[in-house]
């Protein structure tokens, strides 16, 4: 007999798991359940089952991964990564959640590592380039930072979060008239952005243009009463 419509999904897949407790097919179904639910323990329990059966599951490895990164254990997601590439060289997907997951956990040397193979292998530039670049600022590395956020900005004009990288460097650099060319540029593409409005008032500090600088944190309050970094500066 069927079940009613209201069944429970999970209640149905754990009587198909009695009847046949390794069949990989109804554990996946039962893990992506439990994920759904927010079961994530129980999920990852399912999978590590699925990988006594099977243990060079890709699909596995990166759920595992996944799971992990959800609830921050980054370490943990970081080796489920590492296995799930291993298996299949060309899961790229992999190989940039592993380093989005260093990236995390303040790994930057080996994030920028991740972040470099990933664009050599999908030649996909212009983000990762930003993204390799916030590994080099938070190793204050604001030269090399610099650089990759302007190929980026090369590759892509309109790239805010380059542009706003650019401004960081340039004012960590002592440049702060270039630092307000490139985020009066990411104003221009993206005026609504309170934290834009926030870079603006830090190079015109280093201008010495206190008076502009307050109406740039006020600006940025008007968009976003919640914005900290605009009280605490106006402060």
């Amino acid at each position: 007999t069927p079940p009613p419509p209201h069944a429970p999904p999970l209640r149905t897949l754990d009587k198909a798991v009695a009847i046949a407790p390794n069949n990989t097919d109804i554990l996946f179904e039962l893990a992506f359940s439990m994920e759904q639910k927010q079961e994530f323990d129980k999920a990852i329990d399912t999978y590590n089952h699925i990988l006594d059966q099977t243990p060079y599951s890709n699909e596995a490895w990166f759920n595992i991964g996944q799971l992990y990164f959800y609830q921050e254990q980054y370490d943990k997601a970081i080796d489920a990564f590492d296995y799930a590439y291993a298996i299949t060289p060309n899961d790229y997907q992999s190989l940039l959640q592993k380093a989005n997951a260093l990236f995390l956990c303040n790994r930057f040397r080996e994030a920028a590592d991740a972040y470099e193979e990933y664009a050599d292998l999908t030649g996909e530039a212009s983000n990762t380039f930003v993204l390799t670049g916030e590994c080099y600022e938070k190793m204050s590395d604001f030269a090399n930072a610099e650089t990759l956020y302007r190929k980026a900005i090369d590759l892509d004009g309109n790239n805010i979060d380059a542009l706003s990288g650019l401004c960081a460097c340039c004012i960590e650099l002592e440049k702060p008239e270039e630092a307000l060319h490139y985020i009066e540029t990411a104003l221009r593409i993206s005026p609504n952005n309170s934290d834009l409005w926030v870079q603006k008032a830090e190079a015109l500090i280093y201008l010495e243009r206190q008076k502009d600088a307050i109406e740039c944190f006020n600006h940025a309050l008007a968009l976003n009463p919640s914005q900290v970094d605009a009280l605490v500066s106006l402060g």
